[in-house]
């Protein structure tokens, strides 16, 4: 019997919790700009969070605004080659 109180405790206190938070997360990472777009506000001093942010907008023609979130990965970091190809990338498109 004190096996299954503590498993009842266990599912209660632990796994409804976390599938709720995960539930919750699902309405975030349905949208890549939406994802990426929480991942800068979370880690603002993180470069790829913006140079993949600068991606989903480039996906959607939002060139000059994923100009813009390059431009602040490679401010975060000179050494993230991908953001200049991509900035470099964009630029050719427009």
């Amino acid at each position: 019997m004190k096996v299954f109180h503590n498993l009842i405790t266990f599912i209660f206190l632990i796994v409804i919790p976390i599938s709720f938070a995960a539930f919750e997360r699902n309405a975030i990472w349905n949208d890549e700009d939406q994802l990426w777009d929480d991942t800068v506000r979370k880690s603002f001093n993180k470069a790829r969070g913006y140079n993949n942010l600068g991606n989903a907008y480039g996906d959607k023609g939002q060139y000059d605004r994923a100009i813009e979130d390059y431009n602040k990965a490679i401010v975060l970091d000179p050494n993230l080659a991908l953001a200049y190809l991509n900035r470099r990338a964009t630029y050719y498109i427009i």
